[in-house]
């Protein structure tokens, strides 16, 4: 399948749709712009979907597994902000 397919199937473990829910309340709760915290909480799932997946392979991926891998996928984002301050 396509590399979206692929990534559709990382992420339909139930539960990974409340870490969306979850990203986006803490984004909306530091003042962020709902549209900018929706995106932004879509990016980040989804490549903390791909980091959990690697780890636990593809079809066995909980949302357990995406909360674990949220640090690793947002780091290039940490590091990016801190050259920019």
């Amino acid at each position: 399948g396509s590399p979206r397919s692929r990534r559709e199937r990382r992420l339909a473990a139930n539960g990974t749709g409340s870490v969306l829910a979850g990203l986006v309340g803490t984004l909306l709760a530091r003042k962020m712009d709902p549209f900018a915290a929706a995106a932004a909480a879509v990016i980040a799932r989804s490549d903390a979907g791909d980091v959990a997946a690697t780890r636990v392979s593809v079809g066995h991926t909980l949302a357990g597994d995406v909360i674990q891998a949220l640090p690793e996928a947002l780091a290039p984002c940490a590091t990016r902000r801190r050259r920019m301050f």
